[in-house]
C-alpha cells in the first residue's frame, strides 16, 4: 500500500474516532467556509491565524511543535499544517457549504466535476490508485463506483463513492478556468499562441474598425470575445494588455477581483503618488484620478511596477487591464532590496521582522544573535546573516510564489521551485562541465547530477547569474539568491531601482546597464541632473558625425550588407521593421532569441541607432555558442550562394559577424571548413568583419557621451578597461550606445549599454562601408579596408 494512500486511510479514522467520543458532532456554528477559506494563504497561514479564521481544533494529531501536524475540527473537516503554515484544507462527508469551480462541493457528480474542473488526461478502470495528476481513477481496486481525480494545476483532489464527492482536499486556493488559462499566457505570445489558448476571437476590431482574420493591421488590434468578459490587446502581433471587464473568476494581488472597491486595490497595492479629484483623466502612472470630470466614484489607477491598471465605477473595479503578469510580492519586495548594503535592520525594512532567528537547528533571541544565523519567515523563505550582512536569500517550496530570474518587475521570471532540470539550463546556460553521479564540491559553473549515486538528485551554482539551485527528482526544491548588488557596470535592465538612493552616485549610475523597463527613483534619489531615459535616448546616436552624413542623404541607401550572428525571435521592432530583406537559420534552433542579434541590427541599420539607416540586410542565424566552426562556414556559404541570384548593384558587399571566428579553444571542431569559406568569400570580393584576433582588422573605442561627435575625445579600449592604440586596427565606437532589445520578455524595447563590447565594433564599421559604398560604388571592399 503506497505511503499516502495509508495516511489518508490513518487520518480519517482518527478523525472518526475522536469526533465519536467528543460532545461536538455538528458543524462550527456560523462558520462561512467559503470566506474563511478564500482567507488562508497556503504555505503563509500560521496556527494562530487558522485558530482565528476556523476556531480552535478538537484535537491536534501530531505534536504542534514538530514540522508537520494535523488540525482535526468536526465534521471531518482538517487542516495539515507543514513548518508552520497551512499545507493543505481537506472537507470530508459531510457537505459545510463549501463550494469551488462553480459550486462543486461534497455531494457533487463525477459529471460536473470533468465539466469545471476539466478533463482527464488520461482513465484508468479497475486498477490501484496511483494518484498521478491529471488521471482519473474509476472503480479503484474493481470497486465499483470508488474513484480518484487530482488536478494539481487547479489545486484539488477529489474522491467519488457512488460518483459523488465524498472528500474534496485543497492543495492551494483552487484556481478558476481563465485564471489557468492566464497562468499559460505570455506577454509576447503571438497571435497563434493566444488562440490555442483562448480560442479564437470572435471579432478583430480598432477603434471603430473591424478586420478580418486574414487581414489584420500590423500595429494594433483587440481580440473580442462576444460570449467572455475579457478581451486582448495585440500590438504589432505580440500581446500588448489582456483585459477584464466583468465577473470571470479571476482574482490577483491577494483577492483584488472585478467588483473589489477602491480602498481594496490601495491597501493591497499602495497609496498613489499623487491624487486628482474631479479633473480629467490623462492617464500618469501611480496618479489615483478620483471622480474624473466631476463624476462621483468614476476613478482611474495605473501601477506599471505592479503590470496593471484599473477603471473604476462606483468606487468599485469595473475594468481591470494586465500589461503582463501580475508581481508576486515576494519579487517586489527582493527588487528593492539592496545586496550590497544589507544588514539586519535593512532586511526588516523590506520583509519585515522575521518568526524566528536560528543557527543549526537552535533559536536565538534577537539581542543576542551569533556571528552566522538565518531570519526564518512564513512560506519556507529564509534569509542568512553572516557577519551582520545578509549575504543569501533561500526558498524551500513555492509558497510564496517567488519567479527567478528576479527584475523587481516580475518580467523576467520564469524559474520556481518546482522547475525541471531542463528548464533551469535553458534559462541559466549549460554548465562547463557535468559531474555524474559523485560527490559533489559546490564549484561553480558545474552540475553535479545524481549526487553520490542517487538518481535525481543535483546541484548546480551561477555566481555570474547570483544563483544556487538544489533538485531532487530532477525538479528545483530549493533556490537560493546570492545576491543582486548595484555595482559599477552591473546589468540593472528591467529591475525596479525605485526604493534605492543613487544620489552622489553619479560614476555608479553612469556605468550601469539598463533599458526602458527599469524603474528609477524619484529626483530626490538620483544625482543632480541625471535623467536616465535622456541619456538612453541620447545614446542612439551613432556619434562622429554620422547624423550629419544622414542628413545629406548617405545613410547607406541600395546596399546590400549581410550580418551573422544568433537567432532572432522576432523580425518586426520598429527599430528595423523591413529592414530584412532575407532571415535564415542554418538549422532549426530551439532557443529563442538573445538580446545580441536585435542590437548588431539596430547598430548598422536601425531607424535611430543605425550607422545605414537604409542598407539591405540578409541575416543568417547560427548556433554562435556551438563549438563547431562548421556553421560559421555554411553561414557564409548561404550568403555565396545568394549573391549569385543578385545583380551586380545588389550583390552583398560585406558581413558583419561579431564572433570570435578563429578561436580553436571555443570553436575546435571544422576550423578548415571555415577557413575554406573565408578564402572563397575572399575570392569573390566579399569583406568579412569578425573579432579574429589574429589578422583582425576592427578594434573598440569609446567617445565622451557627453561629446560623441568630438572624434578626438575617443579612446581605445572601454570604459574601465583602457587598451593601447593597435595603428592596424580600425577602432569603433563601442560604448555609450543604445539599441534594440526584444528578448522573451522585453518586447520592443531599447537598452542603453554603457561599457559596451567588441561585438559592436562589426555591425558599426558594416554602417559606414556601406555609406562609403553608396558614394563611391566602384570601390572594392580591399580598397575600401585600405582608405
Amino acid at each position: 500500500m503506497k505511503k499516502n494512500q495509508l495516511r489518508n486511510i490513518v487520518l480519517f479514522l482518527i478523525t472518526a474516532v475522536t469526533l465519536a467520543v467528543s460532545p461536538m458532532s455538528f458543524g462550527l456554528a456560523g462558520i462561512d467556509y467559503n470566506a474563511k477559506v478564500a482567507q488562508v494563504e497556503f504555505g503563509i497561514t500560521g496556527l494562530q491565524e487558522v485558530k482565528t479564521l476556523f476556531g480552535e481544533p478538537v484535537k491536534y494529531e501530531g505534536d504542534v511543535n514538530s514540522d508537520s501536524y494535523w488540525l482535526i475540527y468536526p465534521d471531518y473537516f482538517c487542516i495539515w499544517m507543514v513548518s508552520g503554515a497551512v499545507k493543505e484544507v481537506r472537507f470530508g462527508f459531510v457537505n459545510l457549504g463549501y463550494a469551488c469551480f462553480n459550486g462543486i462541493g461534497i455531494g457533487s457528480h463525477l459529471d460536473k466535476v470533468i465539466a469545471n474542473v476539466g478533463y482527464p488526461n488520461k482513465t484508468v478502470y479497475n486498477e490501484p490508485n496511483g494518484y498521478e495528476d491529471g488521471v482519473l481513477y474509476i472503480n479503484i481496486d474493481g470497486r465499483r463506483d470508488e474513484h480518484y481525480y487530482e488536478r494539481k494545476d487547479r489545486h484539488v483532489r477529489f474522491y467519488f463513492r457512488n460518483n459523488l464527492v465524498e472528500r474534496l482536499e485543497l492543495t492551494g486556493q483552487p484556481v478558476s478556468d481563465l485564471e489557468l488559462k492566464l497562468n499559460k499566457l505570455r506577454f509576447q505570445y503571438e497571435l497563434s499562441s493566444v488562440e490555442s489558448i483562448f480560442g479564437p476571437a470572435q471579432k478583430y476590431v480598432w477603434s471603430d474598425k473591424e478586420f478580418t482574420r486574414d487581414q489584420l493591421p500590423v500595429e494594433n488590434y483587440i481580440l473580442i470575445y462576444d460570449d467572455s468578459p475579457y478581451s486582448i490587446w495585440m500590438q504589432w502581433n505580440a500581446v500588448k494588455e489582456f483585459r477584464l471587464h466583468g465577473e470571470a473568476g479571476y482574482s490577483c494581488y491577494d483577492g483584488i477581483k472585478y467588483g473589489s472597491s477602491l480602498d481594496e486595490v490601495l491597501s493591497k497595492l499602495g497609496n498613489p503618488k499623487e491624487i486628482v479629484d474631479g479633473k480629467a483623466c490623462d492617464y500618469r502612472d501611480y496618479v489615483l484620478y478620483k471622480n474624473i470630470d466631476g463624476t462621483p466614484g468614476y476613478c482611474y489607477y495605473s501601477r506599471p511596477d505592479r503590470h496593471i491598471r484599473f477603471f473604476f465605477s462606483n468606487f468599485k473595479v469595473s475594468a481591470l487591464y494586465l500589461r503582463d503578469q501580475p508581481v508576486p510580492e515576494i519579487n517586489q519586495k527582493i527588487g528593492q532590496y539592496d545586496f550590497e548594503n544589507s544588514d539586519r535592520e535593512k532586511v526588516i525594512s523590506v520583509f519585515g521582522e522575521p518568526m524566528k532567528y536560528t543557527a543549526y537547528g537552535q533559536e536565538y533571541p534577537k539581542d543576542n544573535l551569533p556571528e552566522f544565523y538565518c531570519m526564518e519567515y512564513p512560506g519556507d523563505f529564509m534569509i542568512c546573516v553572516y557577519q551582520n550582512r545578509a549575504y543569501e536569500l533561500r526558498f524551500h517550496s513555492n509558497a510564496l510564489g517567488y519567479k527567478w530570474p528576479d527584475s523587481g518587475t516580475g518580467a523576467w521570471g520564469t524559474i520556481q521551485v518546482g522547475a525541471s532540470l531542463q528548464e533551469v539550463l535553458w534559462m541559466v546556460g549549460e554548465p562547463t562541465e557535468t559531474v555524474v553521479g559523485q560527490a559533489c564540491d559546490g564549484r561553480d559553473k558545474v552540475l553535479y547530477k545524481d549526487i553520490d549515486g542517487q538518481t535525481g538528485y543535483c546541484y548546480y551554482a551561477r555566481s555570474d547569474r547570483n544563483v544556487r539551485f538544489f533538485f531532487l527528482d530532477n525538479k528545483v526544491n530549493a533556490l537560493y539568491l546570492t545576491g543582486y548588488p548595484i555595482i559599477p557596470y552591473a546589468d540593472v535592465r528591467c529591475r525596479n531601482l525605485a526604493e534605492f538612493d543613487l544620489s552622489g552616485k553619479l560614476d555608479l549610475v553612469k556605468s550601469l546597464f539598463y533599458n526602458t523597463k527599469t524603474t528609477w527613483p524619484g529626483k530626490d534619489k538620483l544625482p543632480a541632473d541625471v535623467d536616465p531615459l535622456k541619456v538612453l535616448e541620447n545614446g542612439k546616436n551613432p556619434g562622429l558625425g554620422v547624423r550629419t552624413l544622414h542628413k545629406q542623404g548617405i545613410t547607406g541607401q541600395g546596399i546590400s550588407v549581410a550580418i551573422i550572428d544568433q537567432n532572432l525571435e522576432r523580425l518586426d521592432h520598429p527599430e528595423f521593421n523591413g529592414k530584412l530583406v532575407e532571415y535564415y537559420e542554418v538549422e532549426d534552433m530551439p532557443y529563442q532569441g538573445s538580446f545580441h542579434g536585435p542590437a548588431v541590427i539596430s547598430l548598422l541599420a536601425g531607424k535611430h541607432c543605425g550607422t545605414a539607416p537604409d542598407v539591405n540586410i540578409y541575416y543568417v542565424a547560427i548556433p554562435s555558442w556551438s563549438d563547431d566552426a562548421a556553421y560559421f562556414a555554411k553561414a557564409l556559404d548561404w550568403i555565396l550562394e545568394k549573391n549569385k541570384s543578385l545583380t551586380a548593384s545588389k550583390k552583398i558587399r560585406v558581413v558583419s559577424f561579431s564572433e570570435f571566428t578563429d578561436d580553436e579553444v571555443k570553436h575546435p571542431k571544422n576550423q578548415d571548413l571555415w577557413k575554406a569559406a573565408m578564402e572563397r568569400a575572399k575570392a569573390e570580393g566579399i569583406l568579412l568583419l569578425d573579432l579574429k584576433r589574429k589578422n583582425g582588422f576592427v578594434g573598440s573605442c569609446y567617445f565622451n557621451p557627453g561629446d560623441p561627435e568630438n572624434v578626438q575625445s575617443c579612446k581605445p579600449g572601454f570604459p574601465g578597461f583602457p587598451l593601447l592604440y593597435d595603428p592596424t586596427h580600425l577602432l569603433a565606437p563601442t560604448a555609450y550606445h543604445a539599441y534594440a532589445e526584444h528578448s522573451s520578455n522585453r518586447l520592443f524595447e531599447y537598452c542603453y549599454d554603457n561599457e559596451g563590447g567588441w561585438s559592436w565594433a562589426p555591425p558599426y564599421v558594416a554602417g559606414v562601408l556601406a555609406m562609403g559604398w553608396q558614394i563611391r560604388p566602384e570601390m572594392t571592399g580591399e580598397q575600401m579596408k585600405e582608405l
